[in-house]
């Protein structure tokens, strides 16, 4: 700990003697494992996707969006430009992680089949919105340029789900 003071004290006192504008000093300290990177939004998502549960997936899917979303165990996990994304919220920030950090239960379907339960239980629930007998939720919505969210993740209402086998759907 010594050493990393004196290292920042040098820096700090040699930063007067730099004649160049652009010169710069980051000093960085990470304790306990790499830290977390967060990037850009690979997509655009303006209001919470509605999630279903496919009871041959095991997992929820986002539905009626353009890009391929799950949400399993409290965690969102977007695939997109080759690319494997995990947060916290359905819209970031996000995490680049890396395959074998994907959760098996995802990994195990080919996207095909995941998209073919997917589309079929939201044509269910669409069409059939009195008589749909599976699990789903609409997240709350979550502004995350001001920080973090404050409150229940999710919305409660017909078919709302904590994620934890709470209310199964059907009727208020």
């Amino acid at each position: 700990m010594k050493k990393i003071v004196l290292c920042c004290a040098l820096l700090l006192a040699a930063s007067p003697l730099a004649h160049a504008s652009n010169v710069g000093v980051n000093v960085g300290v990470n304790i306990g494992g790499p830290a977390s990177v967060y990037v850009r939004p690979p997509v655009a998502i303006t209001a919470p996707p509605l999630f279903i549960l496919p009871p041959r997936l095991g997992f929820y899917v986002a539905a009626g969006v353009g890009y391929d979303m799950f949400y399993l165990g409290n965690t969102y996990y977007l695939y997109h430009g080759n690319a494997w994304y995990s947060s916290p919220y359905y819209n970031g920030p996000w995490m680049v992680v890396k395959y074998n950090a994907v959760p098996y239960e995802i990994k195990r379907h080919p996207f095909k089949q995941i998209h073919y339960y997917r589309d079929n239980h939201y044509r269910q629930h669409f069409y059939g919105r009195d008589r749909y007998d599976h699990k789903y939720f609409k997240p709350k919505f979550h502004d995350n340029r001001g920080g973090w969210g404050k409150g229940d993740r999710h919305v409660r209402g017909r078919g709302w789900d904590d994620g934890r086998g709470g209310h199964r759907g059907g009727h208020r």
